[in-house]
């Protein structure tokens, strides 16, 4: 039964957030974002020459990390809905920083068609945009969170899978400097954001607060990738 409520809305006269949020699903994101962070920084030549010798990554190897990173968050999720929060924290902390590590491997790609010090400038603006856009769809997930009812998260995994297929076809097509692909993206990613945070406190009072927390860092992370893919496809465009 715990599932069906998962969407709920809080019971009573209950605070916006509660204390579990402040005291759980807080810290648990601050964490894991400096674990992603730093990886990111690291493994991306931010701060200091490139920690990774790419060179000696083959397709291989990157085939065996993304299957192990969808397992790892497969069995994140089970232990997320099972309530298990404690090791779905301490499995999420690994996960930020395998996340940290594929979006380091981002800009070192990255940086060799706009060089490394123009793709640390791009990180950086998506970094702050994504933390604006973030701040925003939050607030407003907030004010909207006793209009935003449970089937609404059908509505919003039917229109996922359907523009994700229509985002591989615009891409065969076009090419993955498209302005419309990744506005579109970013437009759903702000609007997912704002059910996940309309829905966060029925999910932190019904003991769903890892649910919470990894919800919210995956739609921060996954705006900053779509963000930086703009800024740097833009940039490309700039550059012709």
């Amino acid at each position: 039964m715990g599932s069906f409520y998962y969407f709920g809305h809080v019971k009573g006269n209950q605070p916006a957030l509660g204390d579990e949020f402040y005291s759980k699903v807080l810290p648990v994101m601050f964490i894991s974002a400096l674990i992603w962070f730093g990886t990111c920084l690291y493994f991306g030549g931010y701060l200091w020459a490139p920690a990774y010798d790419y060179a000696l990554l083959s397709m291989d190897k990157i085939v065996v990390y993304l299957i192990v990173y969808v397992v790892a968050w497969f069995l994140l999720l089970i232990f997320c809905f099972l309530r298990v929060n404690v090791i779905a924290a301490g499995l999420f902390f690994v996960i930020s920083g395998i996340t940290g590590f594929f979006m380091g491997l981002l800009l070192m790609y990255v940086s060799e068609s706009l060089t490394l010090e123009v793709a640390r400038s791009l990180f950086l603006t998506s970094t702050l945009l994504a933390l604006g856009a973030s701040a925003a769809a939050m607030s407003l997930g907030l004010a909207l969170k006793d209009r935003i009812a449970k089937h609404y998260c059908l509505i919003f995994m039917l229109f996922g899978l359907f523009y994700t297929i229509f985002e591989v076809l615009m891409i065969v097509i076009f090419g993955y400097n498209n302005l419309i692909i990744d506005l579109l993206m970013f437009g759903y990613i702000f609007a997912v954001m704002v059910f996940d945070t309309a829905t966060l406190p029925g999910k932190i009072q019904r003991g769903y607060w890892m649910m919470a927390a990894v919800d919210l860092f995956f739609d921060f992370v996954t705006m900053l990738i779509r963000i930086f893919i703009l800024l740097v496809a833009s940039s490309g465009r700039s550059r012709r």
